[in-house]
């Protein structure tokens, strides 16, 4: 049912021209598809970038008391898909409830 309402807003900017590109449900899973421009430091940039954007949405994720307390409780993992620009190199941001108990 998420996968199916977040399906409606795909390809749409999420800010800094990264764009959502899919949404699937997988299991208990909810994965999202992310394309980000190139960065002005290349891969090393982006690299560094989903790190930074990595701990800070795990804090909101275990932190939040709206939509995340939702996922929380249903047990719901959320994985965010990040792809550079035009190439093959990705790399994720998982988030689920067992990280928030550590």
């Amino acid at each position: 049912m998420l996968a199916k309402s977040y399906d409606k807003h795909i390809v749409r900017p999420f800010g800094n021209g990264v764009i959502i590109t899919g949404v699937e449900r997988k299991g208990t899973s909810l994965i999202y598809r992310v394309q980000v421009p190139s960065h002005p430091n290349g891969v090393e940039g982006f690299v560094n970038w989903v790190t930074s954007r990595r701990q800070k949405s795990i804090r909101a994720y275990c932190g939040s008391d709206d939509w995340a307390t939702y996922s929380r409780n249903i047990g719901l993992t959320q994985v965010w898909v990040y792809r550079y620009a035009d190439t093959d190199r990705v790399e994720t941001i998982s988030q689920s409830p067992e990280q928030c108990t550590r």
